[in-house]
């Protein structure tokens, strides 16, 4: 995957613009930031190449990219291309044309099968001439590669706690303390609960349903990785799993019960307030 967090080993490459146009840094710790200025007729772009990948398609067939640009249309656009190891190109956002959103939006789709990626580029890019002149951005937040995406099965509740430190202060010679406010105590906790059986007891773990399986490797195995991507109504962001609860009630009437608690804790290598600058960055898309 790429965090986005280190723009070490990216190489710059312009068409349309000069070099001192163009710009990579990173924002808050984890967010890409490209900057180029159009001034001219034609297609222009910028865009920051890292190489020496190896990223086995058939083993992570899926990607997810998250992408905003400081324009709805008519600037500069995003545009993700992977390079095979065959010298291949595959475009992942931005096909036809760069994409545009003034708030966050996530691209999903699949490689190729049989390849191996060993080179990205991210584009900031007016193609084929949206605008004449002004200077624009294109954030990228991450690109992942995963082995697919998973909707968590019957989920009857998503709770989402911001947990704060409070002290009291005794104060000599008052009846009461002082409350004082000193941050947050932790991420943002997020809890799914829900149940795994819906009408026949077999449904945590029959081959056309192997929930049980399924949250076994992205509770346990896939919990190595540094973060998984996490969407929901009421919230989306990186997170990373901590401790489920599994419970099996014994009711009668349904058979074995399977009951779930699964924590998940906000991943940010940013300060919490620093992270909302964007708008819409958690609780948007």
């Amino acid at each position: 995957m790429e965090d986005c967090n280190d723009a070490s080993g990216y190489s710059e490459n312009v068409s349309g613009m000069t070099a001192e146009q163009a710009s990579l840094t990173v924002l808050h710790g984890d967010i890409f930031r490209l900057e180029g200025v159009c001034d001219g007729a034609g297609d222009e772009y910028c865009y920051y190449e890292k190489t020496g990948l190896s990223v086995y398609a058939d083993l992570y067939p899926y990607w997810v990219c998250r992408i905003k640009t400081s324009v709805g249309s008519n600037g500069l656009g995003a545009k993700v291309i992977v390079e095979y190891a065959d010298s291949t190109t595959k475009t992942l956002v931005g096909s036809t044309a760069p994409e545009f959103s003034s708030t966050w939006k996530v691209f999903t789709g699949t490689l190729t099968d049989n390849k191996t990626i060993t080179k990205i580029r991210f584009y900031a890019d007016d193609y084929p001439d949206t605008v004449a002149s002004g200077t624009y951005q294109v954030y990228y937040d991450f690109l992942l590669f995963c082995k697919g995406t998973f909707a968590i099965p019957y989920s009857t509740n998503v709770d989402v706690a911001y947990p704060n430190r409070y002290v009291d202060i005794p104060i000599p010679g008052r009846g009461n303390p002082i409350t004082q406010y000193i941050g947050a105590s932790e991420p943002i906790m997020i809890t799914l609960r829900g149940d795994m059986l819906t009408s026949t007891q077999e449904t945590w773990g029959t081959a056309s349903y192997p929930y049980g399986e399924y949250l076994l490797y992205i509770w346990h195995k896939a919990s190595s990785d540094p973060w998984q991507w996490f969407t929901s109504d009421q919230i989306n962001c990186k997170v990373t799993p901590r401790a489920p609860i599994l419970r099996q009630a014994g009711d009668t009437d349904r058979g074995a019960q399977r009951i779930y608690d699964y924590p998940l804790a906000l991943y940010s290598l940013s300060n919490i307030d620093e992270s909302t600058w964007s708008g819409l960055q958690w609780l948007g898309k």
